[in-house]
C-alpha cells in the first residue's frame, strides 16, 4: 500500500512539474512576442525578428523591400512566380544570385491565390500577402500574416509605408530613406516639367503578348504617374486594363510608350517591341525617338 502511495506521489510530482514547465514555455513564448503596426494601422503579433527564418512573399510589390531588409536571402523560401515577368534578371542576379531556386509552386496556376496545403509545406514563419486579392483561405492559417495592399492613389505614400512596415517586421532600426529620396526626385521632376510645360502623351502597356496588347486605362495606378510627370494617358477614356488593337495605337501615336509588364526585365522596352514580328511598332513616333 505504501509503495502504491509513493508511486502515486511521484507521478503527481512529475505531472505537476511537466505542467509547470509547459506553462513556463508558453509564458516565455508570449513574452518574446512583439507587435507591429500594419499598413492600415492594425496590430500584428510577430515572433522576435531573429526567429523569422522562413519568409513567404506572395505580394510582388513588397518583394524588393523584403530583399533589401534581410541579409540572408535564403530566408525567402517562397515567392509569387509573377516576379519572373517583372524582375530585371541582371539586377536580381547580383542582389539574389539563387532567386530562381525560390519555391513558387505553392501558388495556383494563373492565379494570385495560394494552394494552402502547398503553402504550409514551406513552414513559413511569416507570410506577406495582399489581403484584397490573396485572402482566400488565408484566415485559416496559424501563421502571422502581414497585409501589403497595392490599391492606393499615391504611389509615393504607398512605398514609404512599405518601407516602414518591412523594417518593423525585421526590427531594422536604420533611418527610413524613401521619403527623403522621393522628395529629391520630386524636385528634379518639377524642374524638368517647368522647362517644358507642354503635356506629352503616353501609352502604358500592361500585357504585351503575340496575340494581344492590354493597356492601362483610367482608374489604375498609372493615373498617379501621369499626374506626377505631367503626362496624358492616351487611353484615359477607357477603364482599367482594356485589350487594344495596333490600329488604335497607330491612331493615338503616343509620345512615350511604357512597357510595364509582359516580358522579363532583361531587355529595354525598345528591344522588346522590336522583337515582336506580329506587330509593327516602328511606325510610332515614340519608337523612332
Amino acid at each position: 500500500m505504501k509503495r502504491n502511495v509513493l508511486v502515486g506521489l511521484i507521478l503527481a510530482v512529475v505531472f505537476i512539474f511537466a505542467a509547470c514547465n509547459s506553462e513556463k514555455k508558453a509564458a516565455d513564448a508570449a513574452d518574446s512576442e512583439r507587435s507591429i503596426t500594419g499598413f492600415n494601422g492594425e496590430k500584428i503579433i510577430l515572433p522576435p525578428a531573429e526567429d523569422i527564418k522562413r519568409v513567404v512573399v506572395m505580394a510582388p510589390p513588397s518583394f524588393s523591400f523584403v530583399l533589401n531588409s534581410i541579409s540572408d536571402k535564403q530566408e525567402i523560401v517562397g515567392a509569387n512566380p509573377y516576379l519572373a515577368t517583372l524582375t530585371n534578371k541582371k539586377i536580381m542576379a547580383k542582389l539574389f544570385p539563387k532567386w530562381e531556386n525560390v519555391n513558387t509552386s505553392f501558388m495556383l496556376e494563373n492565379s494570385f491565390n495560394a494552394n494552402i496545403e502547398e503553402l504550409l509545406k514551406l513552414k513559413p514563419d511569416i507570410i506577406i500577402y495582399n489581403a484584397r486579392v490573396q485572402g482566400a483561405g488565408m484566415e485559416k492559417l496559424n501563421v502571422p500574416l502581414i497585409n501589403m495592399p497595392d490599391a492606393h492613389s499615391d504611389i509615393e505614400k504607398l512605398t514609404i509605408e512599405y518601407e516602414r512596415v518591412v523594417k518593423e517586421i525585421f526590427d531594422i532600426k536604420s533611418e527610413n530613406v524613401l521619403e527623403k529620396k522621393w522628395h529629391e526626385a520630386d524636385k528634379k521632376v518639377e524642374a524638368l516639367i517647368n522647362k517644358n510645360q507642354k503635356k506629352k502623351t503616353a501609352l502604358f502597356i500592361w500585357k504585351n503578348m503575340d496575340d494581344q496588347v492590354s493597356i492601362f486605362g483610367k482608374n489604375t495606378y498609372v493615373d498617379w504617374y501621369c499626374d506626377k510627370l505631367n503626362l496624358k494617358n492616351v487611353a484615359e477614356e477607357l477603364n482599367n486594363y482594356p485589350n487594344i488593337s495596333m490600329e488604335q495605337i497607330y491612331a493615338w501615336n503616343p509620345d512615350y510608350i511604357f512597357n510595364i509588364k509582359g516580358f522579363g526585365g532583361s531587355k529595354n522596352a525598345k528591344e522588346i517591341l522590336a522583337g515582336q514580328d506580329s506587330k509593327n511598332w516602328t511606325k510610332l513616333s515614340a519608337f523612332q525617338k
